[in-house]
């Protein structure tokens, strides 16, 4: 038997969509719709004026991101059972999203700390630097911890 030589630099800390430090908190629930595979946790959503409803990604007013993912319905997945661990939500659901906080979330690709965040409009996904065409520049919003060189976990703050 070997010792341990190594030691991670980052060590597991939580879920995509939890809180991971203590501070102000702004959140509002709302009743998720849309595509199913776009409703995932640590997402960004708007608000659809006709309904009041949150939508994955789209063009409306700003509602925050899909949050608290341990206190969300979940159905797991057509693969793996009714048990299987996901993050993706039924259309329905309430669920809580965040416009004032520090989250953890999935980027989908590289970020480093500084830089804002913006989202796709067509799938709410986030991403770091400047929005440009098909995405919405979240005001407020950074990178404050776990730079990556590509897609990767990364913790935002929100600022609203």
């Amino acid at each position: 038997m070997t010792l341990q030589s190594t030691v991670a630099l980052n060590q597991g800390f939580g879920l995509v969509g939890e809180l991971v430090f203590e501070g102000p908190l702004r959140a509002q629930p709302g009743v998720v719709k849309g595509t199913a595979a776009n409703i995932v946790v640590g997402r960004a959503f708007t608000i659809d004026t006709a309904d009041g409803q949150f939508q994955p990604g789209g063009t409306g007013v700003y509602g925050g991101i899909l949050s608290n993912p341990k206190a969300l319905q979940s159905v797991g997945t057509a693969g793996g059972g009714p048990l299987a661990p996901t993050l993706t939500v039924p259309a329905g659901t309430v669920g809580e999203f965040v416009t004032t906080g520090e989250i953890l979330v999935q980027m989908n690709g590289a970020a480093q700390i500084g830089q804002g965040v913006y989202f796709v409009q067509a799938t709410g996904e986030l991403g770091a630097g400047n929005a440009a065409g098909g995405q919405t520049q979240i005001a407020g919003a950074q990178v404050v911890r776990y730079a990556n060189a590509a897609a990767g976990l990364v913790v935002i703050s929100l600022n609203q």
